[in-house]
């Protein structure tokens, strides 16, 4: 059987690419905690590392920002599109829930954009950062330490007096 012409090929594997992606992104939106009655700032942001954890590790978004990375120049709307209906889409739900901590006096005042950077960068270099650049990174065995040392931190900046209490 005949190849097919390379430009039905290409927007054949861009179709297929998108549609991973999209699929995967929906995964993001749907693992992520929305509902934080009855439990404190720590418990909040430990629901929201470990569903991070699990989607990097679980759902292999760490693989699918490997290949992502990789087809930028080829494929930059692609790359845009992961990066905003992914990761900032999650940092986005990451400020609806340290706003709503805000609120409800359980975090200080503070620009909450720039909090959840702080918090997510932390998190990042020990899920993230490692696992793009080693392919057969596995979770570290102390990772729930390490995830607890992040959260302690962001708290020991952002936290009421009553959330360190």
């Amino acid at each position: 059987m005949p190849s097919p012409p390379a430009q039905f090929a290409a927007s054949s594997k861009d179709a297929l690419f998108a549609a991973i992606v999209d699929d995967a992104c929906q995964d993001i939106n749907n693992i992520l905690p929305t509902d934080i009655r009855n439990q404190n700032a720590y418990e909040v942001l430990k629901r929201f590392a470990d569903a991070y954890v699990e989607q990097q590790f679980d759902h292999r978004m760490n693989e699918l920002l490997r290949v992502v990375i990789a087809e930028v120049p080829t494929a930059p709307d692609l790359a845009k599109a992961v990066y905003n209906e992914g990761v900032l889409a999650r940092y986005g739900q990451l400020v609806k829930t340290l706003d709503a901590l805000v609120e409800r006096g359980d975090l200080k005042q503070h620009n909450t954009q720039d909090g959840a950077l702080h918090l997510g960068g932390m998190v990042k270099e020990f899920i993230v950062w490692p696992a793009l650049f080693a392919p057969r990174f596995e979770k570290p065995a102390d990772l729930d330490t390490k995830i607890d040392a992040c959260i302690g931190a962001f708290l020991k900046i952002y936290g009421s007096q009553e959330s360190q209490a």
